[in-house]
């Protein structure tokens, strides 16, 4: 049995993928685009910086929300999610919004 690898980016859409090699991927059946909610991605953003002292972006934060359901859910595998941003420009915002947790 081949080990499933999920590959996650930080880009979220409500909408089918906009780039057309994402859309010609999504037909293939290669890629599964979904979403998750922002008090996944809130937990995700303070976990991650309490965790390992990462400060994700708010965009990278859904991709580490999207990570951890999927955990909870494989038996096997692993999960790589490529970070990108810099989350201290957006701590105002999240404490701002979200408070200190």
């Amino acid at each position: 049995m081949t080990p499933r690898l999920f590959i996650l980016w930080p880009a979220v859409w409500t909408t089918p993928p906009p780039a057309p090699e994402h859309a010609f991927l999504h037909e293939l059946g290669r890629v599964k685009y979904d979403v998750i909610n922002d008090d996944d991605t809130i937990d995700a953003f303070y976990e991650l910086a309490r965790m390992e002292g990462i400060i994700p972006a708010i965009e990278s934060a859904h991709a580490v929300a999207y990570a951890i359901k999927l955990a909870k859910i494989m038996n096997h595998g692993s999960v790589l999610i490529c970070l990108s941003g810099r989350g201290d420009k957006d701590m105002d915002y999240i404490i701002e919004n979200y408070g200190i947790r």
